[in-house]
């Protein structure tokens, strides 16, 4: 529910400013790399993505903000960290590190 809510919310500013912040595929990437069983959800993100989005090349996607916990304080596994950083660089968006 939380991803079409931001995808709501998201989708209609790149009629106006093509490159917005990827906050759509930001909680489902949270929720996929610190918990078990979360990578459906996240895959289900990303599929829906190109349908809804106008162009998903343009947007910025990021794993830690100012205004958000950063990454590495919620998941203690450096697997999990380097598997969050390489999504965030090979993923079609814009890679924000």
């Amino acid at each position: 529910m939380l991803v079409a809510l931001t995808l709501s919310y998201v989708a209609p500013y790149q009629t106006v400013m093509p490159g917005v912040l990827d906050y759509v595929t930001y909680y489902p990437t949270i929720r996929a790399l610190s918990g078990a069983g979360q990578l459906a959800q996240l895959y289900d993100n990303l599929v829906q993505l190109p349908g809804k989005l106008a162009d998903v090349t343009v947007t910025g996607r990021f794993l830690e903000n100012q205004d958000n916990p950063r990454f590495a304080g919620l998941v203690n596994d450096t697997g999990l960290q380097q598997s969050g950083f390489v999504f965030n660089l090979l993923s079609d968006a814009i890679p924000i590190v």
